[in-house]
C-alpha cells in the first residue's frame, strides 16, 4: 500500500516533466537550493543564455529575468530584474531526445548593475522571509526581429547562479506558436 502511494505521485510527476519545457533535472536542482540557496547567489556572477531558431533576434533591451517570490499564504512578487548582453554566439542546441544538436543564435547575458545591485539589497531580505516561501525565475525576451512567414519559433533558456555553477535549463526546446494575427 505504502508502496502504491509513493509510486502514482512519483509517476505523475515523470508524466508532467516529460511533457513540461521544464527538465525534471532543472526543478530538482532548483528545489536542492533549499531555504538559504538563493540568498548565497553573488548577483555579479548570475548568467542567463537564450538560444532562439534560425531568423530570430532577441531584443536584449528588452530581456528580463523574473523572480518570484511566493509566500505559504499564497501572497506573492515579482521582480523584474533586466539584462545587459555579454556574448553573442551560436550554441549547439538539440530540439528533442535522440536528435541532433543544431547551432542556434545564442545570447549570454549577465544583470545590469542596477539589477544586480537590487538583488543584492533583496538577498537579506529573502534571509527573513518566513519558511515556506518559494522562489521561481523566468526569462521575458521579446523578439527584435522574426521571419515574416514564421509560425513558430523554439526557445531555450537557461540559467547559471554562479560562475563555477552548472547551467540550470529553464525552457528547453520550448516551441512557442504564432497566431494569424501576431
Amino acid at each position: 500500500m505504502t508502496f502504491r502511494r509513493i509510486l502514482a505521485p512519483l509517476t505523475l510527476l515523470l508524466l508532467l516533466a516529460g511533457c513540461a519545457s521544464m527538465p525534471l533535472s532543472s526543478m530538482v536542482q532548483l528545489a536542492a537550493l533549499g531555504r538559504q540557496g538563493l540568498e548565497r547567489v553573488e548577483p555579479a556572477q548570475l548568467r542567463v543564455r537564450l538560444s532562439v531558431s534560425q531568423g530570430f533576434e532577441i531584443d536584449v533591451n528588452r530581456a528580463r529575468l523574473r523572480l518570484t517570490l511566493t509566500a505559504a499564504n499564497g501572497a506573492s512578487r515579482d521582480i523584474d530584474l533586466s539584462l545587459e548582453l555579454i556574448e553573442r554566439s551560436r550554441f549547439g542546441r538539440s530540439a528533442g531526445l535522440l536528435r541532433r544538436a543544431v547551432p542556434q543564435p545564442t545570447y549570454l547575458l549577465r544583470l545590469t548593475p542596477q539589477s544586480a545591485a537590487e538583488l543584492a539589497a533583496l538577498r537579506q531580505s529573502l534571509a527573513t522571509r518566513e519558511p515556506g516561501t518559494q522562489r521561481s525565475f523566468s526569462v521575458s525576451a521579446p523578439f527584435s526581429s522574426r521571419p515574416a512567414q514564421a509560425t513558430s519559433v523554439t526557445f531555450w533558456a537557461d540559467l547559471k547562479l554562479s560562475t563555477d555553477g552548472a547551467w540550470i535549463a529553464l525552457l528547453d526546446a520550448a516551441e512557442l506558436k504564432f497566431n494569424s494575427r501576431s
